[in-house]
């Protein structure tokens, strides 16, 4: 089959069209093969083209694929693309009832696997659902990879999957970018206030999104239109390139209240250090941004987010998209 695909880790030119690339098969009761018929590219996409995360991603494989644990090969070629819709031409003995043979479907796969931009991708029915009716198939194909990005952050990171989410404070820090967009609206649907930071020409994307306060960040007394919106529960940094000692002070005092980032060093710290070194370091990088943030004096705490594929979160966005929220 036709594959986007990279056989060296180097620049983007190590990426090219191959048409010889072996097409997936059912490896598990719950696999779903699918014909794609539209893929998203993510940041990290272009990232991985150059090795980013491989030491993890390939420790990840491995617990995957515990029979062959010893075996150290590189995923060449390799296949990039998160997100995916297209067409159900083949599953396992065990796939979801609504998932159906010439189904049109919407899905995410793992980092660590093989990816989308392929004629076809194999995924488990836990990260695949049946795209609502009247949905393009562009907007399908782009939402599961940042949606659980975003649904990760704030229900497993930030403890709302498990605390009541009704009533609380929210900032999302770019709050007009891929993951911000999604997270502003979830918040929105679970009920709590939402303060969202944007360039001005973004202003009314948030405003139609429904977030309650919106502010300029290029404004000179944006700092002060923040903490004049009050305390938060959940800060939610998505803009990546902020310093986050900033914002410590607007976090509510004892209340567990959260400063949440999704710029953490963790992927790029076992890359340099390997996989062991490489957690250690990462376990001492956490524990010193709060101890000098001094979060943790104010019942507060900073905490790393990432991409989680976790089925709970497929279900909450897609019950979320079909009721259009």
């Amino acid at each position: 089959m036709y594959a986007w695909i990279v056989s060296s880790f180097g620049s983007l030119n190590q990426l090219h069209l191959s048409n010889a690339v072996p097409v997936p098969e059912i490896n598990h009761h719950k696999d779903v093969i699918v014909k794609v018929r539209a893929a998203s590219v993510n940041p990290i996409d272009v990232a991985m083209v150059g090795g980013y995360g491989n030491v993890l991603l390939r420790s990840l494989r491995k617990c995957e694929n515990f029979m062959n644990w010893n075996d150290d090969s590189l995923p060449f070629p390799l296949i990039l693309g998160r997100d995916f819709v297209g067409e159900v031409v083949a599953k396992g003995s065990n796939v979801r009832s609504d998932i159906k043979i010439g189904n049109l479907v919407y899905g995410v796969v793992p980092a660590q696997q093989q990816g989308c931009h392929a004629e076809m991708v194999v995924a488990s029915d836990t990260m695949v659902r049946p795209v609502p009716e009247g949905v393009l198939l562009t907007e399908a194909a782009s939402l599961l990879y940042t949606g659980l990005t975003a649904w990760s952050a704030l229900c497993i990171t930030g403890d709302l999957l498990w605390s009541k989410k009704e009533g609380k404070k929210a900032l999302v820090i770019g709050g007009s970018g891929g993951i911000g967009t999604l997270a502003v609206q979830m918040l929105k649907a679970w009920q709590l206030q939402v303060v969202a930071t944007c360039r001005t020409d973004a202003v009314p994307l948030l405003e139609r999104l429904g977030a309650d306060i919106i502010i300029d960040y290029t404004a000179a007394d944006s700092m002060k239109n923040l903490e004049r919106s009050g305390k938060y529960d959940i800060i939610l940094d998505c803009a990546t390139n902020v310093t986050h000692y900033t914002y410590i002070p607007f976090l509510k005092d004892w209340s567990n209240s959260k400063y949440i980032t999704l710029s953490s060093p963790l992927l790029s710290n076992t890359d340099k250090f390997g996989f062991m070194a490489g957690m250690v370091k990462n376990a001492t990088e956490i524990v010193r941004s709060n101890v000098i943030s001094g979060a943790p004096t104010r019942g507060a705490t900073i905490r790393w987010a990432y991409f989680l594929p976790l089925e709970t979160g497929v279900n909450e966005i897609h019950s979320l998209f079909i009721k259009k929220k």
